[in-house]
C-alpha cells in the first residue's frame, strides 16, 4: 500500500469513526440509521429510475425497429450474457462488499481478487461459446460476441465495491449514464441497419461506462491487486451466495424468456419481455433497499450492537410493501393500456401477465431486503435456503407451465417461487413477530384481489381502483404517525 492509499484509507476510517460516534451519542439512533438508509436508497434509486427510464426507452425503440422475432433474441441474448455473470460470479461480489463495509484497508486485495476470478471465468465461458458456436455452423459468431462483451463488462464493474463502501451517489451517477449510453445506441441502432446482435452492442457499451465509473467512485485505494493468496477462503464463505445468485437470476433476470423462445416462439417470448421488463424495474427498488442496509448492519453486528438497525429493516419492509401493493393496483387497473401505449398494440395481450408477476412483486420486495440482511451476519446460508426454495419452485412449475400456457404460465411460476421465498427469507432473518405477519396478511389480502382480477376481467379496473386507493390510504396513516413520533 502506497503512503498516498494508507492516508485515504487512514481518512476513511476516522470519517466513519466520527459518523459512528455521532450516531451513538444520538438520542434517535435508530431514525439516525433510518435516515441514511433512506437517502442511500434514495441515491440508487434516482440513478436506477434514469437508467431504467433510458433502457426503457431503448427497449421501445428496439421493439419497434427490430422484429418480434429479432426483438425476442435480443431478450434472450441479455438473459444469456447475465446469467454468465451469475454463474462466474460465485458469491464473491456479495460477500466482498460485505468485508470492505466492514474492513476498508482490504478494498484493494478483495477487488483483486474478486475482479480475477470473475473476468478470468467469463472469458472462459466465452471461448467455449466461440468454439461451440464454430463446431456446430451455426454462423451466429457476432451474436455470441456481443453477448460476451456484455457478460464481460458486467463482471468487470465495480459497483459492489463501491456500495460497500457506501458511495451511493457515485453508483446512481454510474448507473444513470449506463442507461443514457445504452439508449444512444439503440437509437443508432433503430436508424442503421438494425440487428439483435447490434443492439446486444449497444447494451454492452452502456455496461462498460458504468462499470468505469464506477471504479472511478471506488477510488484509487481500492486499485485491485490481482492475486489468488487467501482465495480459498473466500470461496469457502462464498458458496452459499454462489448458488443463491444463480437461482435468484431464475425469476429475477426473465431466464423464462429463454424457456419461451425454446418451447412456444421467439415472438411470445419478445411480447413476455415487455411485462417482464416492467416488472424488473420496479422490483430493483428492493434490491436497492437490501443493498443500501447491509454495509450500515454489517457494522452495527461486527461492533455488537445488532439491535441498531432492526427496527429500520422492519419500517423499510413495510414501507416497500405499501408501494408494491399501488404498483399492483395500477397494473390491474390499466396495465394493459399501459403495456399497449409504450411497446405497441400487440403487447396489450400481456396486461394480466402484468398482473400476475406484480403480485409476486409484492413479495419479493418484502422477503429480499430481509434475506439479504443476512449476509451482514455472514449467514449466508440462509440466504440460500430461500433462493434455493424459490429456484426449485419455479424451474418445476416453468417446465409445467411454460410450454402448456406461454407467457401467463411463465408469469404464474415466477410469483409461485416469490411468495414461499419471502417466507423463509424473513424467517431466516428472524423478523417473523407480529408486527411482520401483519405485513404479510396484507399481501396475502391484496394477492387474493389480483386473483380475483384476473378471473373476473370485468371487475378488474375497480379492484385496481380500490386496491390503489388502499395503498395511498396505509401510506398516509404510516406518515402521520411518523410525524407525531417526531415531535413527541
Amino acid at each position: 500500500m502506497t503512503d498516498y492509499d494508507a492516508a485515504e484509507v487512514a481518512q476513511q476510517t476516522a470519517g466513519l469513526a466520527a459518523t459512528e460516534a455521532r450516531r451513538a451519542a444520538s438520542p434517535h439512533g435508530d431514525g439516525t440509521q433510518l435516515a441514511h438508509a433512506r437517502r442511500y436508497i434514495g441515491y440508487l434509486l434516482t440513478g436506477e429510475v434514469w437508467n431504467k427510464a433510458a433502457r426503457f426507452g431503448a427497449a421501445v425503440v428496439l421493439a419497434r425497429a427490430l422484429t418480434p422475432s429479432q426483438f425476442g433474441i435480443f431478450n434472450v441474448g441479455i438473459s444469456i450474457g447475465v446469467f454468465a455473470v451469475a454463474l462466474t460470479s460465485l458469491g464473491l461480489p456479495e460477500l466482498g462488499s460485505r468485508d470492505v463495509a466492514v474492513d476498508r484497508s482490504r478494498a484493494g486485495w478483495i477487488a483483486g481478487r474478486v475482479v480475477t476470478v470473475r473476468t478470468g471465468a467469463v472469458l472462459g465461458v466465452i471461448a467455449v461459446a466461440l468454439v461451440v458456436t464454430e463446431l456446430a455452423a451455426a454462423g451466429d459468431t457476432g451474436f455470441v460476441l456481443a453477448a460476451g462483451a456484455m457478460a464481460l463488462a458486467m463482471a468487470a464493474s465495480a459497483d459492489w465495491l463501491a456500495r460497500g463502501l457506501e458511495r451511493m451517489r457515485g453508483v446512481g451517477t454510474a448507473t444513470a449514464a449506463g442507461g443514457t449510453v445504452a439508449l444512444v445506441g439503440a437509437i443508432v441502432v433503430a436508424l442503421g441497419p438494425s440487428s439483435a446482435a447490434a443492439a446486444l452492442l449497444a447494451f454492452a457499451l452502456g455496461e462498460v461506462v458504468a462499470g468505469a465509473l464506477c471504479w472511478r467512485t471506488a477510488g484509487r485505494v481500492s486499485r485491485p491487486r490481482p492475486g489468488i493468496e487467501g482465495l480459498g477462503g473466500l470461496l469457502r464463505r462464498a458458496w452459499p451466495l454462489a448458488l443463491s445468485t444463480l437461482v435468484v437470476y431464475i425469476f429475477y433476470a426473465n431466464l423464462d424468456t429463454v424457456l419461451l423462445a425454446a418451447t412456444r416462439s421467439a415472438s411470445e417470448a419478445g411480447l413476455y419481455s415487455a411485462a417482464y421488463r416492467v416488472f424488473q424495474a420496479l422490483n430493483m427498488i428492493a434490491v436497492f433497499a437490501a443493498f443500501s442496509i447491509m454495509p450500515m448492519l454489517a457494522r452495527s453486528l461486527v461492533e455488537g450492537r445488532p439491535e441498531a438497525l432492526s427496527a429500520s429493516l422492519r419500517t423499510t419492509l413495510t414501507d416497500l410493501m405499501l408501494l408494491s401493493v399501488l404498483w399492483l393496483g395500477v397494473a390491474e387497473a390499466a396495465g394493459a393500456w399501459f403495456l399497449g401505449a409504450v411497446f405497441g398494440p400487440d403487447f396489450e395481450e400481456m396486461g394480466p401477465t402484468l398482473v400476475v408477476l406484480f403480485i409476486g412483486l409484492g413479495w419479493f420486495s418484502v422477503g429480499y431486503p430481509a434475506g439479504y440482511s443476512t449476509i451482514s451476519a455472514d449467514r449466508n446460508r440462509r440466504f440460500l435456503a430461500g433462493a434455493a426454495v424459490a429456484g426449485v419452485v419455479n424451474v418445476a412449475l416453468n417446465v409445467v407451465l411454460t410450454p402448456a400456457f406461454g407467457a401467463i404460465g411463465a408469469g404464474i411460476a415466477t410469483t409461485a417461487a416469490l411468495v414461499p421465498a419471502a417466507v423463509v427469507w424473513i424467517a431466516g432473518a428472524e423478523l417473523l413477530d407480529r408486527a411482520m405477519m401483519r405485513v404479510l396478511a396484507i399481501l396475502v389480502l391484496f394477492s387474493a384481489g389480483g386473483v380475483v382480477a384476473l378471473v373476473v376481467s370485468q371487475a378488474a379496473v375497480a379492484i385496481g381502483v380500490v386496491t390503489a386507493a388502499s395503498a395511498l390510504a396505509l401510506a398516509a396513516y404510516r406518515f402521520v404517525r411518523r410525524r407525531r413520533g417526531a415531535h413527541r
